[in-house]
This record gives C-alpha cells, structure tokens and sequence, in this order.
C-alpha cells in the first residue's frame, strides 16, 4: 500500500519545525482508547506503509494507489475490516517483500474509503491496538498475515506520574514554540488521557518525528520506556525550535535596527534642510571633488576618481566601505601627479659634490657622471636605473644622496630588505579594511614630487613567502616595459 498524502513516492525525513501539521487531523471524537488486544488474533489482511506510522487510538487518513492495496480494497469492501498495517523498512521500495517489514505493527479498523480520480482510493483508518506479525501467509496480490496481539503492562506509581507531568510540560512548550501546532491540541491532549503509554502514543503522533523514530516508538510496549523516548524527542526539538527562535530574533532585531537608523537619517536631513544647514557629508564630498579638479588628474585618473566620488555619494558614514573609498580618493588627490622638482644637470657641479663627499670611488664617480651625461643630452630619458653594489658601508646609500643633491631632487630611500609580501610591492586589495598603496607611492606621496631620487635599498635581501613574491613585484616595478602601467 502506498499514499501520495504522507504514504507515496520518496518519504522526507524533516523536523517538527520544517513541516506542515499531519494532514490527517483527529478531531476529539475520534479518539478512542484501544481495543482490548484479545480480539485481534488470527489471520488479517496487511497493509505495508510507506512513509507514516499509525498508532492505536488514532484516526489516519491514506490514499491508495499500489496494485496490490487496491486489490485488498476490492476483496474487502465493507467497512469495519479490521486490517494490519505494518512500516516497510525500506521506505523507497514500490514492491516489498514479507522479509522488508517490520514485525511490530497496528491493527486497524477501515472506518470509511472515498474513490479519487487516477485509481486512487483516500482511506480512513482507526488504530486499534498493537500487534505483532507472528509469520506473512500470502503475499500476493496482497499480503497477509498471522498476527498475535500484544498485552500492554500498566505502570502505576509516583515515577511515572512524575515523567506523565514533565512529558506533558514539555508537550506544551513545544506547542507555545512552534507556529505550526495548534493551541487546541493541549486541550485535546488533556481530554484523551488515560494512562503513559497513550500519552507518549498521541505526542508521537501528531509530532512529525522521522518514520524510523515513530516506529522505535511503537515498538516499545513498556509505557514507561515509551514515554521516556517521546521525553527524549521533545527535548531535542524544542533545542531546535529554540535556536531557531533565537536566529529568528537576532536577525528580526538587526533588520529593525538598520530600519530604524535609515529613518533617523532621513529625518535628520530633513531637519537640516528646513534649519538651513548643510549636511556635513555634503561637504567632505564637495572638498574631496575640489582637491581632485585641484591637483590636475590624467584623463584615465579622472575617470575613476569620479566613479569613486558617485559612489561614496551613496554610502552611509556608518558603512565600513566609506572609509575604504575615502581613503581611496584621499590617495588620489595627495598623490604627486603634476609637481616636479625644478633640476638642472650641471656635469661640474655633480663632479663637485660628489669628490666633495666622496674620496676615492673614480670609477663609480665617472660612472655616475656618464649617466647625467646622457641625461642632459637626451631629456626625455624615462628613469635611468644605476645598480650599486657591494659590502655594507662602502658609500652606496650615499651615493645615491648625493645625486640627489648634484640635481636639486628630493631624495626618497625604501629598504626592502625582509620583504615577503608583493602587497608592499604592488598595494593591497581595497576589499581588506585598512588597505594602502605599495611602499613606493607611499614614499612619492612623502617626497611630494613625482621626479625624486628613488633608491630601492637592500633588494638582495628581499624574502619570498606564502603572500607571494615580492621580487617579481619589484622586477615589474624596475622593467621600463612593464612600469608603463604599473
């Protein structure tokens, strides 16, 4: 037997929480003690579920489509056929075997069928009491089988009135948690309580618990242990209910939160307008855009200063993306990109100061003079690179202050010795809060000059680690191909 209606296709194992309340609904009439267990020996027809477990006392709707279930149906048209149903251990299967169902099972009363269209039969079942397959005698075209009637102990004493209360508190908190079980049923619940074992029946069946775990409970014919593994379930989705009732908190409260600060600001500026006062943000912007037009930016520059400055226009004060933004654009416009150091190349002159600070050395001098040489002659030459080498303390650094000085430039040093990261290279990504320019626009921006004396100190101790290599970095930096677009 399958259903379409929590018996057919592919069952879903979900909890409480995540699922609608049982589409079969018991109304208080409908709930009748079990049958006593006497009157269910013999042979009975058996039906096979698929994805839900009846409980005795309980009134469960099916619908019908298997060919085997609906022959059962045709051999047995009245009502009141008492019928076994019994959970196939393989929920998927189509077509299951006597040695795919459980052994412990329900009893159960046909107390009305209604024919659908597609050959489909809604079935309304009344759980008597529980009993168990003692052995399968016939299996097609519909199962049948032997079936022995299973004697409930009654438990009594203050231990299980005890765990009754707390189950039933449990029951109710779960209730007052979860937006999906109706209030009515703690009334329902109340009226219909006659013992342990029937307390942790109905929980179990009006609970959406997976298929595996209803059936553990049904199978548990001690009261007491029944209704200790209803206690256990409960106590598990109400941990479920609660942290989703919490995230459901912290999310409704930070969302009203915004809410409520997007308002503030609306009102603010409207206050400011009506008060004639000008919003301070409109003036940082206003000053950042006569910086930008001041320092007179290249075509490509200024395009994407002004795509920066639209974009900052949108953004909240409070937004950790403004700052990264306005640090952005303050870069830009304190950048060196038109002031240059008026030098002139006087080869006399150079010769002068660098013997002046310099004894010895005529190699390197002469050297030294021959590239100012061909830069007074060529004056369009892009960044003439010098490699000075050799020991600690032999003059390098101040070589390079000297010709600093010969020309009239700012002079700019940077140690890369111990670099590891090509960031300090090449600048970071503006996605990290906090990110800056590589180490060598930082010194051009203190220089304040784009035509300094730059010297790259130490480079045969830069280092290599997991962030890159900053060697590479510094080879693009030093390419006249490659620092076109650097």
């Amino acid at each position: 037997m399958g259903k379409r209606q929590g018996q057919e296709g592919k069952p879903k194992a979900r909890r409480a929480q995540q699922r609608p309340a049982p589409e079969a609904t018991v109304a208080p009439q409908q709930l009748t003690a079990p049958q006593a267990a006497v009157d269910l020996a013999g042979e009975l027809p058996l039906l096979p579920l698929q994805s839900t477990v009846v409980f005795p006392g309980t009134l469960t709707s099916l619908q019908v489509w298997r060919d085997g279930a609906l022959q059962l149906l045709a051999e047995y048209p009245a009502d009141g056929t008492t019928v076994a149903l019994v959970v196939q251990k393989d929920l998927e299967s189509l077509d299951p075997g006597p040695e795919d169902l459980y052994q412990i099972g329900v009893a159960a009363k046909l107390v009305n069928r209604l024919n659908l269209p597609g050959n489909k039969v809604q079935v309304f079942l009344q759980g008597v009491a529980r009993i168990k397959i003692e052995r399968v005698t016939q299996a097609k075209p519909y199962f049948q089988a032997v079936v022995s009637p299973i004697v409930e102990p009654e438990p009594q004493g203050v231990r299980i009135n005890a765990l009754m209360g707390q189950t039933f508190a449990r029951f109710e908190e779960m209730v007052n948690l979860s937006d999906r079980l109706p209030p009515e049923l703690l009334n329902l619940l109340a009226i219909n309580l006659e013992g342990p074992g029937r307390l942790a029946d109905l929980i179990a069946y009006y609970l959406q618990f997976e298929v595996a775990e209803k059936q553990r409970i049904l199978e548990a014919i001690d009261p007491q242990q029944r209704l200790e593994l209803v206690m256990n379930l409960l106590n598990r989705e109400i941990k479920l209910l609660q942290i989703q009732s919490d995230i459901e908190q912290k999310t409704s409260f930070d969302l009203e939160k915004s809410q409520r600060e997007m308002y503030l600001r609306q009102q603010l500026e409207v206050i400011r307008r009506e008060l004639g006062e000008e919003d301070p943000r409109g003036g940082d912007l206003r000053l950042i855009q006569e910086r930008l037009a001041a320092v007179g930016l290249p075509e490509y520059a200024h395009k994407e200063a002004d795509a920066e400055l639209a974009r900052l226009a949108l953004l909240s004060p409070a937004s950790s993306e403004y700052g990264v933004v306005r640090t952005y654009l303050e870069w830009l416009y304190e950048l060196p990109w038109n002031q240059l150091s008026a030098s002139t190349v006087d080869l006399a002159h150079a010769r002068q100061v660098l013997d002046s600070e310099h004894e010895g050395l005529e190699q390197v001098k002469q050297r030294i003079l021959e590239y100012l040489a061909v830069l007074k002659l060529k004056a369009d030459l892009r960044g003439p690179i010098l490699c000075l080498a050799g020991p600690p303390g032999v003059g390098k650094t101040s070589l390079g202050r000297s010709i600093a000085r010969a020309l009239g430039r700012q002079f700019v040093r940077l140690s890369v010795g111990g670099v590891r990261d090509e960031a300090e290279i090449r600048g970071h990504r503006r996605t990290y809060i906090g990110a800056l320019p590589g180490r060598i626009l930082q010194e051009l921006r203190r220089a304040g000059t784009r035509n300094p004396v730059f010297m790259i100190d130490e480079v045969d101790k830069i280092g290599a680690g997991a962030q890159g290599d900053p060697a590479a970095a510094l080879l693009e930096v030093l390419d006249l191909e490659q620092n076109r677009a650097f």
